[in-house]
């Protein structure tokens, strides 16, 4: 189909943003309109690391103009830098020179010293703990291009070691134990600095009894039980507010919301005994006369109502509070809730819960681009509270020079009233495929749960009408009457996810998501078959700033009953920006006679990565990938047919994610392949 019209509309919208240099980094040469900025003596670390370094003092330059007291700040930053880089003796000074009409200019002059390295820390007394679990204490930046190497010295890494010594022995009960201040020696160059350290522990101080006082009620074995677990512990300061806490969470969660204890204590300072006594106050026992809200304006009353676990004519309990409190939060739809009792008769008080509603409408811009599909981009929009309910009603398009889509529909996050959510959709996909286009329109019909923070179940059915059109592939065993089908499936898909740190640069975790889906004439379809789908990502960090990770993805489509062959559109394809990169899109596998990628029953790709920031925005990248596409689903034991990329890859970060270029070797080229093929992208290839 002709889409040059999405590519006027793509160039139109990059035409309206503007231009804005970036505050606090002046370009490479250190000029800039209000002054001019050079470093000398700096030969450990280039001017790009060192502009970074005082990144904020620029942006003071770039706003207020560099003022001696900025500079004098920016000074100080370069000479602390590297210091904590291991040049103990480092000293950062500067020339100012200013003139009516000219730029100041600004040199920084930079005596980096010896560069030591902590040799050895020496720990001495009795230490009551493994030395090297205390030696770990001492931080800092490491040698080695993944920060694996020998520890650089830092006085104020030093320093705060030892501050972390300290607080561990206070919190093992250690009250007065006394950590020196270190002494570091160095030997004749000063380029190896040893640590020595004395501690003395004294007593460790302990629980030795828990004394209860007041009129605890029916609540006395419980609160005796919570006291008892102190007995033998290690007793800080904070261990009698804990105890405090957990009483007065005890007597909350049975009615009592103005629940007190106060307590005293008593030390031995020479055996470190610790003697406990609590004076418990339960005050009323309340119950619940009504619940009423404010604040709502398109929230319904019955909507909220159904939030909250709270019940009339029950007897307070926290928990509950504090969950319909959660529950309200969650949906999304307030920017603030807040929870309180109100004073009614007697005993009796009314829970008044206030909201402030969060704008309903959100509208989405999302420029994109691939190395296969060009630049794409992306219009949404979605209505957050839908007849009152929290029901989203939802709306997206993309439109790239290969692709169009779009998708409509609503989700119900709390499908007839429980934690399931319900949604349905229709699609409509128009994509030009490197050897046919296919064409669908479908509906889909889920019911998901979010089990914990980790695991997530969904249910899902769809129809599509699938029509090809320009099909180049020649396959001699496919069914013309294919070229034009109803699929129509039931899938279960599981995910974990435990990925921890930045959303577009993970450092921990794993995600992994396994889909089991079925196709019958029973349900609709005219096609019958079971596809497995799996992927999994696991993400290593390797020192502060080097990741390793790790990608598995693969796949298996069994035809059915009466279905001899997987059309096109629904077979696995590899190559590509995302896959083996060596390739480009859809090339690695099975071809006809004239070159047109066939696809297949079965596919794999291994992919790993050392992913490491490197300056500012830009991070670099090496990987290996290897895959390979069958054609027959029998043959995904034989592991044969994969192929390889070894490649190297630039990222610089957006806020839509990372702008990537990777180039990608390929080891073993065959006649009418490409021996390198560089893949531009917009995200992370997993």
């Amino acid at each position: 189909m002709n889409r040059v019209w999405v590519l006027i509309v793509f160039a139109a919208f990059l035409g309206c943003r503007s231009t804005a240099s970036t505050p606090g980094k002046p370009p490479a040469d250190g000029s800039h309109p209000g002054y001019e900025l050079t470093f000398s003596g700096n030969e450990a670390f280039s001017n790009g690391r060192l502009q970074e370094v005082i990144a904020n003092e620029l942006a003071a330059f770039d706003r207020d103009g560099p003022s001696r007291p900025e500079v004098d700040d920016a000074a100080y930053s370069l000479e602390e830098f590297h210091r904590s880089q291991g040049f103990h003796e480092a000293s950062v000074s500067y020339d100012y020179e200013s003139g009516d009409g000219e730029p100041v200019r600004i040199d920084f002059k930079i005596i980096e010293g010896p560069r030591a390295i902590v040799a050895k820390i020496q720990l001495e007394g009795d230490l009551q703990y493994d030395r090297d679990t205390l030696r770990k204490a001492v931080g800092g930046v490491r040698a080695g291009v993944l920060g694996g190497g020998e520890l650089y010295f830092s006085e104020s890494a030093v320093f705060a070691g030892i501050a972390t010594i300290r607080e561990f022995y206070f919190t093992e009960g250690y009250l007065t134990a006394r950590v020196s201040e270190p002494e570091i020696t160095f030997d004749e160059a000063r380029v190896k600095a040893t640590v020595k350290v004395t501690i003395e522990p004294g007593p460790r101080f302990r629980v030795a009894t828990v004394q209860l006082e007041g009129d605890l009620g029916p609540s006395r074995p419980k609160v005796e039980k919570l006291a008892q677990k102190l007995i033998g512990k290690p007793f800080t300061p904070r261990v009698p507010y804990s105890l405090r806490a957990a009483i007065i969470e005890h007597y909350a969660r049975q009615g009592f919301p103005d629940a007190a204890a106060t307590f005293r204590d008593e030390r031995d300072m020479t055996t470190g005994a610790v003697d406990l006594w609590f004076t418990v106050v339960p005050g009323e026992h309340v119950t619940i006369k009504g619940i009423i809200f404010e604040g709502q304006e398109r929230t319904k009353e019955s909507f909220l109502a159904s939030r909250v676990k709270i019940r009339v004519g029950e007897e307070y309990d926290r928990a509950d509070a504090r969950e319909s409190f959660q529950r309200l939060y969650r949906t999304g739809l307030f920017e603030s809730v807040q929870m309180e009792l109100v004073e009614s008769e007697g005993t009796e008080r009314t829970v008044r819960i206030i909201v402030v509603e969060a704008p309903a409408l959100e509208l989405s811009v999302e420029p994109g681009y691939g190395s296969y599909e060009g630049p794409r981009l992306s219009l949404g929009a979605v209505y957050k509270n839908f007849l009152g309910s929290a029901k989203r009603t939802h709306f997206k398009t993309s439109v790239s020079p290969k692709a169009l889509g779009a998708i409509t529909g609503i989700t119900d996050p709390f499908l007839f009233g429980s934690e399931f959510t319900g949604n349905a959709s229709l699609i409509y996909s128009d994509r030009e495929e490197p050897s046919f286009t296919s064409e669908s329109i479908g509906t889909v019909l889920s019911v998901s749960r979010q089990w914990t923070k980790k695991w997530r179940n969904s249910l899902i059915y769809a129809f599509s009408h699938e029509k090809l059109t320009d099909v180049d592939a020649d396959d001699p065993d496919a069914q013309d009457e294919l070229d034009e089908v109803d699929v129509s499936s039931i899938s279960l898909v599981t995910t974990r996810d435990t990925v921890g740190g930045d959303i577009f640069f993970p450092r921990s975790g794993n995600r992994t998501r396994l889909t089991l889906e079925w196709a019958d004439t029973a349900i609709g379809s005219e096609i019958d078959f079971q596809r497995i789908r799996f992927t999994e990502a696991s993400f290593h960090a390797l020192g502060e700033k080097s990741v390793l990770a790790l990608s598995l993805r693969t796949g298996i489509i069994m035809p059915r009953g009466d279905t001899d062959v997987i059309p096109l559109q629904e077979r696995f394809f590899n190559g590509g920006e995302n896959t083996v990169r060596s390739f480009k899109e859809s090339e690695l596998g099975p071809e006809d006679n004239d070159g047109d990628p066939l696809g297949g029953e079965t596919f794999t790709v291994l992919s790993v990565e050392l992913r490491r920031q490197v300056i500012g925005n830009f991070s670099g990248a090496l990987f290996y990938d290897t895959g390979n596409v069958l054609q027959d689903y029998t043959d995904y034991f034989d592991l044969h047919g994969f192929r390889s990329a070894i490649g190297i890859g630039v990222r610089y970060m957006l806020p839509i994610g990372p702008l990537r270029l990777d180039v990608a070797a390929n080891p073993d080229a065959r006649d009418g392949e490409d021996d390198v093929v560089a893949h531009f992208a917009i995200g992370m290839s997993f």
